[in-house]
């Protein structure tokens, strides 16, 4: 299983070197209408803080991959466990 975060803002540098360091792949600048689909089919939530971690349902899936397709780059998610 992959570690991630989305988020919808840029991330900062020291932030996104602590994400890093625990091994946690950080994609920012996601738009919201895609964060929804992809708590839905990875089975996670969508949260503001970190506050309180332990309360937070975790997406999941086997593998995420950047993919090029033409001169689009996209991410690909394989082996989910969670369908909608």
């Amino acid at each position: 299983m992959e570690d991630f975060v989305f988020a919808r803002q840029l991330i900062y540098d020291y932030p996104e070197q602590l994400f890093a360091e625990k091994g946690v792949m950080a994609i920012e600048h996601a738009d919201f209408e895609g964060v929804e689909r992809l708590a839905q089919v990875l089975g996670g939530d969508i949260v503001s803080t970190f506050d309180t971690p332990d309360k937070v349902r975790l997406g999941k899936c086997a593998l995420i991959e950047e993919v090029i397709i033409g001169e689009d780059k996209l991410i690909k998610f394989s082996g989910l466990v969670f369908f909608c």
